[in-house]
């Protein structure tokens, strides 16, 4: 175990110069490095110089140098690859580059702990990538760059190795404690959880290997399954519908590179009170699925159909709210119903002046006087009456994105 001894002692000077900077952040079962209230990541503009070629040699320099000692992995170059690629549009910082390539390396770490890698060899490989890095940073960076800057590239290039270690063996020992999770237990978590039966939930989680404390969120596919990647992902809670999982709350900031279908995202929560979370998440896809409630984006995050959750459940209820309040604006047209609702909504929810919705919607001031008329004209008393408001704040969140999906065909 030299090998990590010597890992530590290089990381550690690093560590104690940067103390006032980096903390670790424990969260969502996941750990980041995150820079300190107030602290900035620090960048190195002059890795935006480096040309893809060089790039190119330096992947394969570290390929070369920790395949030895790993089992054969399709996506590992292509991992080399992403981290070298972050690192550098991050322009050195370990933490924004880090967070690009979390996910990867855990499923990483995953995937050895299926082919029954020891940690020792982990450890062995990263010290050969380092070594591999170190000898390759000057030529990748050519003869322009010199003295303080290559010093505190270095310095980071300790940090985010170290930092890619740390997500890669977290991943490996969750998919370990998986493997040895015994199926009962498991089964128990899942029929408790994405079932509502099943024994003690406390129970479960002890049973399960998954820490009770830690914040996921649900996430619910509107009509495919959810892609094997996220439902095999040690992280990942998977639900028997293959529809269903529950992913550390990080995922949501990477969750894009994942999903290529329509997927609804929970409000986060512990798993002890994750079932609330879930119910609503299945309620706004189903929303979706039967058209009641209408989104383009891939991801929805569940919080934006608030309005037609409170009113979806009752087909004849949203009907009867778009036809109260609503109706007039049928005779505007089209385009103009969804600019006097999109005006209507921001002016109704903000509760800024004219002036000040004329700037957030980016529009004239004069346009959004006469459009404020307007409004004035069709809903009269209602606009200063708080049970119509908000009756007309609900209407306008059901009608509104089907409004704007009817002018973009």
């Amino acid at each position: 175990m030299w090998h990590s001894l010597w890992l530590d002692r290089l990381v550690a000077p690093y560590r104690r110069m940067h103390r006032h900077v980096y903390r670790l952040v424990e969260g969502a079962g996941m750990t980041l490095v995150a820079p300190e209230r107030g602290a900035r990541p620090s960048r190195e503009p002059a890795l935006r110089n480096i040309t893809r070629d060089r790039l190119a040699m330096l992947a394969r320099q570290i390929v070369r140098a920790a395949m030895p000692g790993l089992p054969d992995d399709s996506n590992f170059t292509s991992i080399v690859s992403e981290a070298i690629t972050a690192f550098v549009d991050a322009e050195g910082s370990c933490v924004l580059a880090s967070q690009q390539v979390e996910v990867r390396m855990r499923d990483l770490g995953g995937r050895l702990a299926d082919a029954n890698t020891p940690l020792e060899r982990i450890d062995e490989a990263f010290d050969t990538i380092h070594a591999a890095v170190q000898r390759g940073l000057q030529m990748a960076l050519g003869s322009s760059v010199s003295g303080h800057v290559v010093i505190r590239l270095r310095e980071g290039i300790v940090a985010y190795l170290a930092q890619l270690q740390t997500q890669l063996n977290s991943g490996w020992e969750h998919r370990q404690r998986a493997r040895s999770t015994p199926a009962p237990g498991l089964e128990d978590l899942r029929a408790t959880v994405f079932r509502g039966g099943g024994s003690r939930l406390d129970h479960a989680l002890e049973l399960s290997g998954f820490d009770p404390t830690a914040e996921f969120t649900a996430i619910v596919s509107v009509v495919d399954p959810l892609p094997a990647r996220v439902l095999q992902d040690p992280n990942v809670l998977a639900g028997n519908d293959v529809r269903e999982a529950l992913a550390p709350v990080a995922w949501s900031m990477t969750l894009g590179d994942l999903v290529t279908r329509q997927v609804v995202l929970g409000p986060p929560a512990g798993l002890q009170r994750i079932g609330d979370s879930l119910d609503l998440t299945r309620r706004a896809a189903a929303l979706l699925r039967e058209s009641v409630a209408y989104d383009e984006r891939t991801i929805v995050p569940c919080t934006d159909l608030l309005g037609p959750l409170l009113v979806g459940g009752n087909r004849l209820l949203v009907e009867l709210l778009v036809q109260k309040h609503l109706g007039a604006l049928g005779a505007a047209g089209p385009e103009r119903r969804v600019h006097l609702g999109e005006m209507l909504l921001l002016w109704l929810e903000s509760g800024q002046s004219v002036a000040g919705v004329a700037r957030t919607l980016n529009i004239a001031p004069q346009t959004a006087h006469s459009r404020a008329q307007s409004l004035r004209k069709i809903f009269g008393d209602d606009l200063e009456d708080p049970a119509a408001r908000l009756e007309l704040i609900l209407a306008l969140r059901t009608a509104l994105p089907g409004w704007t999906a009817e002018t973009a065909r």
